[in-house]
């Protein structure tokens, strides 16, 4: 998806800002990671960093684990079905959840089981979305499933916006869920599961990602950026 490779450059020019002014003032020196020295590829979708301090890289060859000096990759000689790690999450027993483009897996860290489950055959699963009530949604081609256990997804919508239009989405707090539809242009403010709000984009501005900072939510766009606050969505960027 177009919006991963958005996201990540994103994220890394977020995550370089300070690096660079403090290489600068300190005269550190700054390392990059490539294919060529540690990364299994130069495309990847998702970093996390778990709860034991290690980085977690998603990419299109695998996954990838970093603990600030070597790196250990999972790729499909492992037990990956498929080469795309989309997304992936850790749980309240610091297990993981990992999208594996058509397949789920549970992964302890070392070993991958396959989760089987009643999602739609091929259909592709995208990111997972948790909010602060720990509710826990998947985003796939074919719509937004809420996760009922692992093997149980119940497919959901939100009034008159069907989730399968919704290419990206976001929670705000425990009741309140913010949700892109590139089909409609606008961004949708969901609360308790209705459509409250609605808010047109332009139709040539292409959306990445979300952004939650503090009390407020920056979106991505290819002509900058917005802000969403206290129910009111601003350009900020440029």
């Amino acid at each position: 998806m177009l919006y991963f490779f958005g996201r990540m450059r994103f994220i890394l020019f977020l995550l370089l800002i300070p690096v660079c002014f403090q290489a600068y003032s300190t005269g550190y020196v700054m390392r990059s990671f490539t294919s060529n020295n540690g990364l299994i590829s130069s495309s990847n979708n998702t970093i996390l960093q778990d709860s034991s301090g290690y980085i977690w890289i998603c990419s299109y060859g695998g996954l990838v684990r970093f603990d600030g000096r070597l790196f250990r990759v999972f790729d499909n000689s492992k037990g990956f079905r498929h080469y795309q790690v989309s997304d992936m999450l850790e749980d309240r027993k610091n297990n993981f959840l990992i999208c594996n483009e058509k397949n789920l897996f549970r992964f302890n860290g070392q070993k991958l089981r396959q989760v089987h489950t009643n999602l739609p055959e091929n259909c592709v699963l995208e990111r997972f979305v948790r909010t602060p009530g720990n509710h826990l949604y998947l985003q796939t081609d074919r719509g937004l499933f809420q996760h009922k256990s692992d093997s149980q997804y119940v497919s959901i919508r939100f009034d008159t916006l069907n989730s399968a239009d919704i290419r990206a989405l976001c929670a705000i707090n425990q009741n309140t869920l913010l949700a892109f539809s590139h089909k409609h242009h606008a961004l949708f403010v969901i609360q308790s599961g209705h459509l409250v709000q609605r808010f047109a984009i332009e139709p040539d501005n292409f959306f990445y990602e979300f952004y939650p900072v503090d009390d407020a939510l920056y979106l991505s766009f290819s002509k900058g950026m917005k802000k969403y606050q206290d129910n009111t969505l601003n350009n900020y960027m440029p």
